[in-house]
């Protein structure tokens, strides 16, 4: 019974999904028995009404809400779709369930490729299964990582917190349980190569404390990279990699901090939770004010 309610909220139409029907999505999954609560689960994701997208059940603000509700990420989402018109190719470096692409595609054209890496079989698997069943077009994956060179590495599957799987042992708190396993890895300057040496790429990349090994291995191809959304959590903080990427690639840095962005030109250490995205461009704050103008973005200074 509680199944069959929880398949018709996720399923509302967009125009119907809100507040109320995610709280009532979350608070019912919570009565299912836990072996219960990672079941799949068909849901439009509040993204487009004809979409099947199978995600497990307490994925709740996916698969009750709509990208608004999603916290800390609608802001990536939201200025990944106003900056794609600008390039040729995107990538999605670090998958996991695979919710930007999904959303991504869903108003991009269909001669605009989006490359998702995801080395994590279970989630490839999904992500696979419901691009091929909701046929989307022009979507391709690796189930690979992405980091400092190209070969074979240690990945850490973290089998408590799905979200939190790494190529950074240790990243996971002690309590989390993590299964170590060999993956094939691509530097990205490998992989553009490959797949695009002569485009202009979005790049959005979370990849769980790994964030140094990618700008190591993306040093060649930066060129070629319009627009970089990367999480840059502790390490690379600590690091200040926002920084080195910013004079070693001439680009700027803008925190994105919900629907503003806030000009960085140090690294400060600010942070407003749960918000851990940074937006890095070629263009300073009245050229990108323009570029996200009739947009709900603020760029701040």
């Amino acid at each position: 019974m509680i199944k069959s309610i929880l398949q018709t909220i996720a399923r509302l139409p967009i125009s119907l999904k809100g507040w109320l029907p995610l709280r009532l999505g979350s608070k019912l999954s919570s009565f299912l028995p836990i072996a219960e609560q990672s079941d799949y689960i068909t849901s439009n994701l509040g993204v487009n009404n004809r979409f099947r997208m199978r995600l497990p059940i307490d994925k709740s603000s996916l698969v009750f809400g709509t990208p608004k509700h999603y916290s800390g990420e609608r802001g990536v989402l939201f200025l990944s779709q106003i900056l794609a018109r600008s390039v040729n190719a995107v990538a999605d470096i670090g998958a996991n369930w695979g919710y930007f692409t999904y959303f991504l595609k869903n108003g991009l054209s269909k001669d605009i490729p989006i490359y998702f890496f995801e080395p994590n079989e279970k989630l490839f698997s999904s992500i696979v299964w419901n691009i091929e069943n909701n046929r989307l077009e022009n979507v391709h994956g690796l189930m690979k990582g992405v980091s400092g060179n190209t070969g074979q590495a240690s990945f850490f599957v973290n089998l408590t917190n799905d979200l939190s799987s790494t190529l950074d042992g240790s990243f996971a708190n002690p309590d989390e349980e993590l299964v170590e396993r060999k993956i094939e890895v691509t530097s990205f300057d490998d992989f553009v190569k490959s797949y695009g040496p002569d485009k202009k790429w979005l790049v959005k990349v979370d990849i769980e404390n790994a964030e140094e090994q990618f700008i190591k291995g993306a040093s060649n191809s930066m060129g070629q990279v319009t627009f970089l959304i990367m999480e840059l959590l502790e390490k690379a903080r600590k690091a200040h990699l926002a920084d080195q990427i910013c004079q070693q690639f001439g680009m700027y840095a803008y925190y994105i901090n919900d629907f503003k962005l806030e000009y960085m030109p140090r690294e400060d250490g600010r942070y407003t939770a749960p918000e851990y995205n940074f937006l890095f461009c070629r263009l300073g704050p009245a050229e990108l004010r323009e570029q996200v103008k009739d947009s709900p973005f603020k760029v701040l200074e």
